[in-house]
């Protein structure tokens, strides 16, 4: 037997019986399946690369038949290129451990999974080889990017709704996305296992784009740091945002403490914003809402935004500009964790300046259960309005935006400035 295929750099030929020095034996092997004959052809491969690439091929029989084929390389022939092939597989697996650990206090840090159980997850990070990061204050792992805004919403929500059991994100085979819950109890072999309904299951990494993890035994939002400490928000020029008190610095690095105890060190070059939350004031805009609640008159939701107004411009309530705030629309719902921490909320609402003349809503902040600020008909022709409210041992409190009477026409709230006041702790020498 013969075989004689046309590559792009020409004509080359093989023959199971004559083979010319230096040159490789065309070997054959059959096989029978269901009585049909499989022939499975071996020769030594072009000098170059021709993987995913077409060309003619042209086998001569013992008996002198020729049969011509259309055949299609679909992996790499250069032995060069097949050992680059699975560095690639390697390289592929380990970016399938490659995300963005999300913390209960607005951090978020890029790394590298290392490994996860019921407790902690080990996270490879820019200042640590190893950082052991306690899952009490982790609300999300993402491990892919999330390329639509379908599947962002739905992150966004399972985040918001986080409950009894770990929340899962998965790619399906048909690249479709589903929700399963269950409960994480580990990582081995590029495999998640996971308690589901009483059985235990692995998932390859690869498939899982986000976790969610269980909100209970978790951490409040944030943990209340010790008086006269300064709590730093610092973003870097890789997107990270890490939160933690302020240990020392020497201008060329700031060292801060976590809520999980690590100190980390960052080059001050790195840091391309940094907004302090002292120990005293906390704005909202600084903080995670534990609940969102956005329902739209018609069928457009308008999600709420910090420190911008809904159309991306700066937040002006009348001639007054706000550097610090929240743009809402009706009907909006915010409720934040206080954890007993504050003594009082104060701000001012009322209605964003490039927005229609006709909107009008009615105006609530709920402290815990109970209504402490009401203002119906609130419209753009009227005055803004100023709230001051004693939060003293509340759990939460709730900004609520309204239909007025012409339903949502117009109606872009700003709530100016909203900002939470602890009572400074006397210390008895």
């Amino acid at each position: 037997m013969s075989l004689s295929v046309e590559f792009p750099g020409g004509r080359q030929e093989w023959s199971s019986t004559d083979v010319p020095n230096g040159r490789w034996k065309l070997v054959v092997k059959e096989e029978r399946t269901d009585g049909a004959l499989n022939l499975s052809l071996f020769f030594e491969p072009p000098a170059v690369d021709v993987k995913d690439q077409s060309f003619a091929m042209q086998v001569t029989f013992e008996d002198d038949s020729k049969h011509d084929y259309q055949v299609q390389a679909t992996s790499s022939t250069s032995n060069q290129e097949k050992m680059s092939d699975q560095g690639d597989e390697d390289k592929e697996v380990a970016e399938s451990r490659h995300g963005w650990l999300l913390t209960l206090d607005g951090g978020r840090i890029r790394g590298q999974l290392i490994g996860l159980s019921e407790e902690q997850a080990s996270f490879d990070t820019s200042w640590a080889d190893v950082s052991e990061i306690p899952l009490s204050v982790v609300k999300a792992l993402e491990l892919h990017p999330l390329d639509s805004d379908e599947n962002r919403n739905k992150l966004a929500s399972l985040i918001e709704n986080a409950g009894a059991e770990d929340q899962l994100l998965l790619r399906d085979k048909t690249g479709k996305t589903k929700v399963i819950s269950g409960r994480i109890t580990g990582l081995a072999d590029e495999k998640l296992l996971v308690e589901f309904k009483g059985d235990s299951r692995k998932l390859a990494l690869e498939r899982v784009l986000a976790i969610v993890f269980a909100k209970v035994g978790q951490s409040p939002e944030s943990p209340s740091p010790e008086v006269g400490s300064l709590t730093l928000a610092m973003s870097t020029d890789d997107d990270e945002k890490v939160v933690g008190t302020l240990e020392r610095s020497d201008g060329r690095e700031l060292v801060v403490r976590t809520a999980w105890g690590e100190a980390i060190e960052l080059a001050v070059e790195r840091i391309v914003e940094i907004k302090v939350r002292n120990d005293r004031l906390v704005y909202l805009s600084d903080m995670e809402p534990e609940g969102v609640e956005e329902v739209p008159f018609f069928r457009r939701v308008w999600n709420y935004r910090v420190n911008e107004s809904l159309t991306g411009e700066s937040l002006q309530i009348g001639e007054k500009t706000y550097n610090r705030g929240l743009a809402v629309h009706s009907r909006s719902m915010l409720t934040y964790a206080l954890d007993g921490q504050f003594d009082r909320f104060r701000c001012s609402v009322g209605f964003d300046r490039s927005a229609p003349t006709a909107g009008i809503v009615d105006c609530r902040v709920w402290v815990d259960d109970r209504e402490a600020f009401s203002q119906a008909g609130l419209s753009q022709d009227g005055d803004m309005a100023e709230v001051d409210l004693s939060v003293t041992s509340a759990e939460t409190l709730r900004l609520e935006i309204d239909y007025g009477a012409n339903e949502d026409i117009g109606d872009r709230i700003i709530w100016g400035s909203p900002r939470l006041y602890r009572v400074p702790t006397t210390e008895t020498p």
